[in-house]
């Protein structure tokens, strides 16, 4: 039998500025690769350098398990220093431009939602 070991990533510094989206209840889906390079050009114009990480959160319970598509944006200290902007400034551009992403990619759902699913895509684009 062969054996394996497991990687563990080099410890890093937290980012200065992170913007998070919760994609897959606003969309209905993982966001494509196509809309991350998207995001990116976005991004570009107000910083930079920045790290785009797309992942599933799974969550589980005794009784529930959760699954959670999101997008994050994530500047590193050096480069918020080197923007000349301030930390919550950079925060706020990025908010608006990950909201105004995310809610360009809820037009285009693909495959079928179930009607919780439905309810509550519908409950996040209408804000209530």
């Amino acid at each position: 039998m062969s054996e394996f070991s497991v990687s563990l990533a080099p410890e890093a510094a937290p980012p200065a500025v992170m913007v998070v989206a919760n994609f897959g209840i606003v969309a209905g889906r993982r966001a494509s690769q196509a809309e991350i390079e998207g995001l990116w050009e976005s991004v570009e114009a107000i910083v930079s350098q920045a790290t785009i990480t797309v992942e599933d959160r799974n969550q589980f319970a005794e009784r529930t398990s959760t699954c959670v598509h999101q997008v994050s944006v994530a500047v590193d200290e050096d480069i918020v220093r080197g923007s000349g902007l301030d930390p919550e400034v950079l925060r706020e551009q990025l908010e608006a431009e990950l909201d105004r992403w995310l809610k360009g990619c809820a037009g285009r759902v693909r495959g079928e939602l179930t009607f919780a699913e439905r309810t509550a895509r519908q409950a996040v684009l209408d804000g209530g």
